[in-house]
């Protein structure tokens, strides 16, 4: 019924086929001889069982996927991340980090596509290395500190993505461990705090703004962030308490929103600030690049104010590593100095006491009695003052 013949580089099966009362001859090219056999057999088994054959219907080839690319699986990561209630300089941390990655794999990889294919544990090495050498800002090497955070970042991009039914399938799902991966740990420095007379040295060193600022997170231990967000609303100063609002919170505890006493010295200092509507340190700061908002402060600001303290007064420059984080430091290690109970300076700070903090009322620690203990602010020591002694003193 059907024959075969070679057609110059392939095979052709030929049959007739009867239509409109006349014979017609029919014939399928083949790419190989195997196909053509197959399809001798196909169209013989047809006209013995319907007397006639047709082609099976192709399907339609699905769409080919294309993978996306680092740049959406960014842009989601972060946009899951502002939806969770991360802070809004966390956010700007991740992203940094991130372009910091993009912009080293763009060098490394100039000719690539690159999608989420690119995460392995080797990669990520590389990337680690990478910010040892002499490329960050000002051609200046970054600190281990800064290449580990960086990675940490990656880490839990690659980790966010693993995890999601919408993104899973364009990651590998295995995601090492930082804690398993050729990078040096972080080491811990001494912490070294100020005093209470080096906190109020920087604060007589500032000036406008910035010293309400600095003011309220030596008698508060407030997060720089959270003390920039403070409304005059969140101040009750006839009661000398202070509402931080869920949204200020750093840790899923202080999410839940906190409320803590006032020093006595700051109400009085705070009863002579502003017109008491909107915020309560204002700045009046546009809006800053890296999308940064108005209620951003500046750590060189107050390294400006550090370091006047520095010359001028009695102040150790090694306290003022982090110019606005010592503050923090200072009030806890003061508190503590004082004799202030334990407990009660983390509960003041929002620092999480675990099982006892779900179990113990707040009103039962001593909040009161630890914030009395805040001496009010005073002069410090003139840096190279000589004191003279009166006869017979």
């Amino acid at each position: 019924m059907a024959s075969i013949r070679k057609w110059k580089s392939s095979y052709q099966v030929r049959w007739w086929e009867v239509e409109g009362g006349r014979r017609v001859q029919r014939c399928r090219t083949c790419p190989t001889k195997k196909a053509a056999t197959e399809l001798k057999v196909e169209v013989e088994h047809a006209f013995a069982v319907r007397g006639y054959w047709e082609p099976a219907e192709r399907p339609e080839p699905e769409p080919v996927r294309e993978d996306p690319d680092l740049g959406a699986l960014s842009r989601a990561f972060l946009a899951a991340q502002k939806a969770g209630g991360k802070a809004a300089n966390t956010i700007i941390r991740y992203a940094q980090a991130q372009d910091v990655f993009l912009r080293w794999l763009g060098e490394d990889r100039p000719d690539e596509r690159l999608t989420g294919a690119v995460f392995s544990e080797s990669t990520i090495t590389a990337f680690y290395l990478w910010l040892g050498e002499e490329t960050g800002r000002h051609g200046k090497r970054r600190s281990a500190t800064t290449r580990r955070k960086y990675v940490e970042v990656i880490l839990n991009w690659w980790s966010w993505l693993a995890s999601k039914d919408d993104w899973s399938e364009h990651v590998p799902a295995r995601v090492p461990l930082l804690r398993h991966m050729d990078i040096a740990p972080a080491l811990r420095r001494r912490t070294l705090a100020p005093t209470w007379e080096e906190m109020d040295a920087c604060i007589l060193s500032a000036s406008g703004w910035q010293q309400q600022l600095y003011t309220v997170l030596r008698f508060t231990g407030l997060r720089v962030q959270q003390a920039m967000g403070l409304r005059w609303d969140d101040l009750d100063l006839d009661r000398r308490v202070l509402h931080v609002r869920p949204e200020l919170g750093k840790t899923a505890q202080e999410k839940q929103g906190r409320w803590v006493p006032l020093s006595e010295h700051l109400v009085a200092i705070v009863a002579g600030w502003g017109v008491r509507e909107g915020w309560l340190i204002e700045t009046g700061r546009i809006e800053g690049a890296g999308g940064r908002s108005d209620r951003q402060a500046r750590s060189r600001d107050a390294r400006r104010s550090w370091d006047r303290a520095v010359k001028k007064y009695e102040v150790r420059s090694e306290v003022a590593e982090q110019p606005h984080h010592c503050f923090r430091k200072g009030f806890v290690s003061g508190l503590k100095r004082l004799g202030a109970d334990d407990e009660a300076v983390e509960v003041l700070v929002g620092h999480s006491l675990g099982l006892r903090g779900v179990y113990t009322d707040p009103d039962a620690q001593p909040l009161k009695a630890a914030i009395k203990l805040v001496p009010a602010i005073g002069e410090p020591r003139v840096r190279g003052a000589v004191v003279v002694l009166r006869r017979g003193a």
